[in-house]
């Protein structure tokens, strides 16, 4: 996987099978302005996480969303109310602290796991390079690359 940015096969749908069926996906982009030399928490975040630190006083943060399952068209609805329950708030605690936090659907019998059994989430999370990073991350890979400040990284 190239750094944050996926080949040409992300703009397509993937096919799954013969019955034209396909994963549903949408994406979100958000910007931030925020100070170098503060705190930033990302919370219960879930799949890729790749944090990268730039030059910037602001932060980016993009969430690409798709359902593991593939539904066929006249389905397809379902995994898009799926994926609309599914967001990333960021949000300013302090003078200096940023908080993001990933909101899931509530749990149900039929979903004890929060909706997270049908979702492949990718974050690409640009921050200032001197940033203090505190990460609670759930299942996925983290990456980060040229953040200086200091990092707290915990993972299931």
């Amino acid at each position: 996987m190239a750094w944050c940015v996926r080949t040409a096969l992300l703009l397509l749908p993937a096919l799954a099978a013969a019955d034209g069926g396909h994963k549903v996906e949408a994406e979100e982009k958000q910007t931030v302005p925020f100070a170098a030399a503060g705190a930033i928490h990302i919370d219960d975040s879930f799949g890729d996480l790749a944090v990268e630190g730039w030059d910037r006083a602001e932060v980016e943060i993009r969430l690409v969303k798709k359902t593991q399952r593939s539904y066929r068209q006249r389905d397809e609805r379902e995994g898009r109310r799926l994926l609309e329950q599914v967001s990333v708030r960021a949000e300013k605690t302090g003078a200096s602290e940023l908080r993001i936090a990933t909101r899931y659907p509530s749990r149900s019998l039929s979903r004890p796991l929060r909706g997270k059994t049908n979702l492949d989430l990718e974050y690409c999370i640009r921050v200032p390079r001197s940033t203090r990073l505190v990460i609670h991350h759930d299942i996925g890979e983290v990456d980060v690359k040229n953040v200086a400040g200091p990092l707290e990284i915990q993972t299931s």
